[in-house]
């Protein structure tokens, strides 16, 4: 599924309400860090070692994801 089809599946098919978007939202926020923990703090993969980790770190802050 696209990013588009994604937005529209979320906001005409599932029928969900601010809260729920909310709920959703803020899941997905904690597992994006428990992610980058994963990575960053318990030796998964060093951040040197990934060319993308400046990237994903760009991105988390764009959207507004706590990753410190």
């Amino acid at each position: 599924m696209t990013h588009d089809e994604r937005v529209y599946h979320h906001m005409y098919e599932t029928n969900e309400g601010i809260a729920e978007h909310a709920e959703r939202i803020a899941s997905l926020e904690e597992l994006v860090r428990d992610v980058w923990h994963l990575f960053t703090e318990h030796g998964a993969v060093h951040p040197c070692d990934l060319p993308v980790v400046d990237a994903v770190r760009d991105r988390m802050r764009e959207l507004e994801v706590g990753y410190e």
